[in-house]
């Protein structure tokens, strides 16, 4: 039997107090569970899934809030580039994200993740690419 079935069939009573165990010290389960509880306060998390969403609807909103007027007329703000829409809160900007969607490694906080989203898709040179098939 793998560790997998061991998970799979374990009693949820046996997991669920395994999982308390480990929220009071983690050091205190098997290294495996404590992986396994790892990956599931991650997840549980839940922004790491927004931040793919974020990223994708700057690169394909993004020029609609782009500075491109030369007399300043461009609305600056798109009600579905902001934060609830994308199902973040504003407590979430210091928190450390996966930077992989946007440019494929790193972590750093979600505050400088929509930095650099705004001059890239929302500077004075609008970019739009999604539309365009091959």
């Amino acid at each position: 039997m793998t560790w997998l079935d061991e998970v799979v069939r374990a009693n949820p009573d046996y997991v669920e107090s395994m999982y308390q165990a480990y929220r009071r010290d983690p050091g205190s389960v098997d290294e495996r569970w404590g992986l396994l509880f790892a990956g599931y306060e991650w997840a549980r998390e839940g922004a790491e899934p927004a931040i793919a969403d974020l990223v994708h609807s700057y690169r394909e909103l993004g020029h609609l809030v782009a500075d491109l007027d030369p007399l300043g007329g461009s609305p600056r703000t798109h009600p579905l580039l902001q934060l609830e829409e994308l199902g973040l809160r504003e407590q979430d900007l210091d928190r450390v994200v996966d930077w992989a969607p946007l440019h494929g490694g790193g972590r750093g906080p979600l505050r400088g993740m929509l930095r650099a989203l705004a001059e890239t898709y929302t500077g004075t040179l609008g970019i739009e690419y999604l539309g365009i098939s091959d």
